[in-house]
């Protein structure tokens, strides 16, 4: 009142993280399907979650435009919040279809779209159900250049005019089509295989084939009658050629995270029940007859599908394994293995121009088998020691082979690491 000031200062020290929270907006990962975005409340530090529909997790799916919010809460007791508006449209996203094509999918004899929708994305694309085909389940719909529905055919929502625009999965091509690590598996035997690189592939009628590798490279897989594919973990296929699936197989028993990979055409024949994505850069036919349904579940993805008497489903139980093993084509780091090596493994010089040295800080003392494989897949050279350990330096002499890269395969215990190993003059 009388003019006169006083100042006076204080010093504030916060303890712990500033809070501070934002939403990110982001398609489902490959092959996921259901027809959902993905929230991601960002946020350094350990918190706690509530989203405005209860949610108690740092993402949540949502499949319906709105407002949605979050509001974090740190150790500390301090909190923030954050919102985003979600704009949601079906046909934009991947994880919507079972069946996505960039020519025609043609439903004919009876067949279903039990859940997902069918859609093509090229500029001449067509989607056509006829003869008692359906696309009618509740949340299923058509989108395409063209939409046809013919001869007792009925597809409940139709998005027609224009092409379905979605970025879709990396397809992944298999560099070692000349593989000639051919196998044949005699009717009814009980197989596992544990190679990662194969040539052919043929399974006799009534087998049971286990794949033990997250990645599998083959030139081809041809099954006989009433064959029972099972995968230890989730697995890609990636093929070369044709691939035929006849009457009566079970693909992925055990419910696996699995996709299929070919460059050529596929074809399912009767009775046959597969729960595998598909991913091919031509035809897919499956050949059910009215006797002998086809039931597919999982993501189809192809130039051109014609079904008879087959029923599609999208593969929910597909997210339960999370991100799918990485596609690795053999470099220096361990292969992604259920026995995955923790242990330093060291080979030089790399490059070479003809001896190399291995050597492994572990404690492991025992059996160590090595092998030396071509850039086709072929084992050119294969050796254990049955005594080694820790202080061992183990020489490869390459001095036979000609210049290129090759790969050192060990395995000692349970556990594998393969290297690629580069060949010079």
């Amino acid at each position: 009142m009388n003019g006169n000031i006083s100042t006076a200062t204080a010093i504030v020290t916060i303890s712990g993280t500033i809070p501070s929270v934002s939403i990110s907006q982001s398609n489902s990962p490959d092959f996921y399907q259901g027809g959902y975005l993905v929230l991601k409340a960002n946020v350094s530090g350990s918190v706690n979650y509530k989203w405005n529909n209860s949610a108690t997790t740092s993402s949540i799916n949502v499949n319906a435009s709105g407002n949605y919010s979050i509001t974090v809460t740190y150790t500390n007791g301090c909190t923030a919040s954050a919102s985003t508006t979600v704009n949601y449209d079906a046909a934009s996203l991947v994880s919507s279809y079972s069946i996505l094509v960039s020519g025609e999918a043609i439903l004919r004899n009876s067949s279903s779209v039990k859940s997902g929708s069918v859609g093509s994305t090229g500029t001449s694309g067509k989607v056509e159900a006829n003869t008692y085909s359906l696309i009618s389940t509740s949340g299923t719909f058509a989108k395409a250049k063209t939409v046809v529905v013919a001869t007792g055919g009925k597809i409940t929502k139709v998005y027609s005019g224009n092409a379905v625009q979605v970025n879709l999965p990396k397809f992944i091509s298999n560099p070692y089509c000349s593989s000639t690590n051919n196998v044949t598996v005699k009717s009814n035997a009980r197989v596992t295989l544990t190679d990662s690189i194969y040539g052919t592939i043929v399974i006799g009628s009534g087998s049971k084939v286990t794949f033990t590798r997250p990645v599998i490279y083959a030139n081809s897989i041809t099954t006989s009658t009433n064959v029972t594919l099972i995968f230890s973990t989730c697995t890609k296929i990636i093929l070369c050629n044709t691939t035929v699936i006849a009457d009566n197989n079970i693909i992925n028993f055990d419910n696996k995270s699995v996709v299929f990979y070919t460059p050529t055409a596929i074809q399912i024949k009767k009775g046959t029940n597969i729960t595998a994505s598909i991913y091919t850069k031509d035809k897919l036919e499956t050949l059910g007859n009215n006797g002998s349904r086809i039931t597919m579940k999982g993501l189809i993805i192809a130039k051109n599908q014609y079904a008879d008497y087959t029923d599609f489903n999208w593969n929910t139980a597909f997210n339960s394994c999370g991100a799918m093993n990485k596609v690795s084509y053999f470099n220096n780091t361990s292969e992604n293995s259920e026995n995955r090596m923790n242990d330093e493994v060291k080979l030089y010089p790399n490059p070479t121009n003809n001896k190399a040295t291995i050597t492994i800080n572990t404690d492991y003392k025992g059996l160590l088998k090595v092998k030396i494989i071509s850039i086709t897949g072929e084992t050119l050279f294969s050796g254990e020691k049955a005594d080694f350990n820790q202080l061992d330096e183990l020489p490869l002499d390459l001095s036979n082979y000609s210049s290129g890269i090759y790969f050192v395969r060990i395995e000692y215990a349970d556990k594998v690491k393969t290297v690629r190993l580069n060949r010079m003059n």
